[in-house]
């Protein structure tokens, strides 16, 4: 009896092995899926101001931009699960403009033009351990240089190149946070310093490849679809450069790449140092800065609508970015206690503890039901 009891665990070990053989890695797995970033309002946490920054009954992300002259309506959206050091962004947007408000204002030439920016934040905060809502603010949370794809009207110290650099935008803020940035404009970009609000000075930079998308092909009322695609290069990896890559699509056509070469100079406390956006994974976040509009919630500027917000995660997320699950959910994630086995492994585990216990059972059991 012994012997064969014996048998069956070797077979079931050998089953096991086979099993994870052929699923090596849970892990590994997910990584190949897509995350649909909406369907958990408890993934993401907000910040407000004036307006309104959350979900909405369509399960959107919903921003409404308010602000006042001089000042801003910031409004934030973080997703929290989980860092990235690569990934495919897609997501659809609508604006929605106001009652009295003319999209006309947000319009590269209005006389009336309205000084606002919005987009999404990605490899962004790296130091940051806990996520919240104001690390949705790029100038406010030292520690990561975020790149921002960014719609933008915001015209700055009012250079005459700067003004025409209205549309989409990619921009990375600097390590100390603040309003300093590198900026690279699909519309007439230049190579040249700006001087923002604040009196800091600014990079503007062209793009590897781009296509204008203006101000008229944003805020106009339609819903627009974006991608967002961001990744490493290595020389070591045959790449010939050592650099971030990053590409849009907008209503699927290709409008940017960007080659951002690392390291590149940063400072910190100072202290001029190395940067490699490369090193550390980032947190995604949904960003809106508005100016110039009343703070009346009656007649507010425009609200944004975000949909069909999904991210695939790329092949070069780090382990130090790892998986950032909320509290009720760290149970589930912790498997059997089997060697740390989770999801996948946690099944194995204890499928094999199973076959265990009940071939110790038939040990000590007598064909009469009598123990030895």
């Amino acid at each position: 009896m012994k012997r064969k009891v014996l048998w069956l665990l070797v077979a079931a070990f050998g089953l096991v092995i086979g099993i994870r053989a052929a699923f090596p890695s849970s892990v590994a797995f997910a990584e190949s899926e897509t995350t649909d970033m909406l369907s958990s309002t408890k993934d993401w946490v907000f910040q407000q101001n004036a307006g309104f920054a959350g979900f909405n009954d369509e399960r959107e992300i919903e921003i409404i931009g308010v602000g006042e002259n001089g000042g801003g309506g910031i409004n934030s959206a973080v997703y929290t699960k989980r860092k990235y050091g690569s990934g495919k962004i897609s997501f659809d947007f609508q604006l929605d403009f106001g009652p009295g408000v003319s999209k006309d204002d947000y319009q590269a030439g209005s006389e009336w033009l309205v000084s606002c920016f919005f987009g999404v934040l990605f490899m962004q905060n790296i130091e940051v351990k806990s996520p919240s809502a104001s690390i949705g603010i790029p100038w406010d949370v030292p520690g990561g240089y975020p790149y921002m794809l960014c719609f933008d009207t915001e015209t700055s110290g009012g250079e005459a190149n700067r003004v025409k650099q209205l549309g989409l935008t990619l921009r990375r803020y600097k390590y100390g946070g603040s309003h300093d940035f590198t900026r690279w404009s699909t519309v007439e970009p230049t190579e040249e310093t700006f001087v923002n609000s604040a009196g800091n000075e600014y990079e503007s930079k062209i793009p590897d490849f781009y296509v204008p998308v203006t101000t008229d092909k944003i805020w106009d009322g339609n819903k627009h679809s974006v991608v967002l695609e961001w990744g490493n290069l290595s020389v070591e990896n045959g790449d010939e450069k050592e650099a971030v890559k990053i590409e849009a699509w907008y209503d699927d056509v290709k409008v940017l790449t960007v080659i951002d070469e690392m390291p590149f100079k940063g400072e910190s406390f100072g202290e001029e140092i190395d940067v490699d956006k490369r090193d550390k994974n980032g947190y995604i976040a949904v960003f809106a800065h508005h100016d110039k509009t009343s703070l009346s919630l009656e007649n507010y500027g425009y609200k944004i609508r975000i949909s069909a917000f999904t991210i695939e995660p790329g092949k070069d997320n780090e382990e130090n970015g790892g998986n950032a699950p909320q509290p009720e959910e760290d149970a589930s994630d912790k498997g059997c206690g089997c060697g740390g086995f989770v999801g996948f492994d946690g099944a194995i585990c204890s499928v094999l503890l199973l076959l265990c216990a009940s071939s110790i059972a038939l040990v000590r059991v007598r064909k009469g039901g009598h123990r030895e």
